[in-house]
């Protein structure tokens, strides 16, 4: 991925995902809905990029080709996550 020199955008509306100069670790946290699951940045990716990726409710595979084709691949592992759990 090339680094972006784009105008800060984070948006998520009508089947995409779009943002602009943002860090993967955003993307991570945007990709945990279409495919739900917790998603965990592991590239070492350090810049900020663009990001444009389709998605639909219920079909998580349009989301990870469109990862593969920009070079970024969605694998299943398991990992040990802290999770915050908010109670009444």
């Amino acid at each position: 991925l090339v680094e972006s020199h784009e105008k800060e955008l984070v948006q998520m509306m009508r089947g995409k995902i779009s943002l602009h100069a943002q860090p993967v670790k955003k993307l991570c946290d945007f990709l945990t809905t279409p495919l739900h699951s917790i998603v965990v940045d592991e590239t070492g990716m350090k810049g900020r990029y663009d990001f444009d990726l389709p998605y639909q409710p219920g079909q998580p595979d349009v989301t990870t080709s469109a990862l593969s084709l920009i070079g970024l691949e969605a694998v299943k592992m398991r990992r040990s996550v802290v999770v915050l759990v908010v109670q009444p």
